[in-house]
């Protein structure tokens, strides 16, 4: 991700929450799914009925340091997302990870199609020029909820960004 670089945009501050929900608890919350691009052929393992995606409504919200109240900077919903979660799950296995039962699986960027709708801070932050800064700053607290409907939701993955601990030889 440009300026920071390959493999350097997300590992700084990376934090999990306790977010476990089973897949019968998002049934009802099954939507379209994104168009495919014509003339892109599909492989057979990722195809789906084209109503897959999950309709799971994505905040952000930011606390500046010494703040009292986050301001919601960034929504998104995965139903954004070009390949849905089992598409992406079978991707991973096909490719030969091994994944196994309890491990960890990450959407990464999953932005929307609107000016409000950003699926990562660059994108809100839109290189320093909207707002006028660059980086989170030391002290500021990101909060990450999801949810879908009125009942089923994600709890909060929060974490606060502290100072670089001082260099010692």
């Amino acid at each position: 991700m440009n300026p920071l670089g390959p493999l350097n945009g997300k590992n700084l501050g990376t934090n999990v929450s306790p977010w476990v929900i089973t897949p019968d608890a998002l049934q009802a919350f099954k939507t379209h799914s994104v168009a495919r691009k014509e003339n892109v052929p599909v492989r057979p393992y990722l195809q789906d009925s084209g109503s897959e995606s999950r309709d799971i409504k994505l905040q952000v919200h930011l606390t500046a340091a010494g703040a009292k109240e986050a301001k919601t900077v960034c929504k998104s919903n995965t139903a954004y997302m070009y390949w849905t979660l089992e598409q992406c799950l079978a991707q991973q296995a096909l490719a030969g990870c091994g994944l196994q039962t309890g491990d960890l699986i990450a959407t990464g960027t999953v932005s929307g199609p609107g000016e409000e709708e950003h699926g990562c801070l660059m994108e809100y932050m839109k290189a320093g020029t909207t707002p006028p800064r660059g980086y989170l700053e030391d002290g500021e607290t990101v909060v990450l909820d999801g949810y879908c409907g009125d009942g089923v939701g994600f709890g909060e993955c929060a974490g606060t960004l502290l100072p670089a601990r001082e260099w010692k030889e």
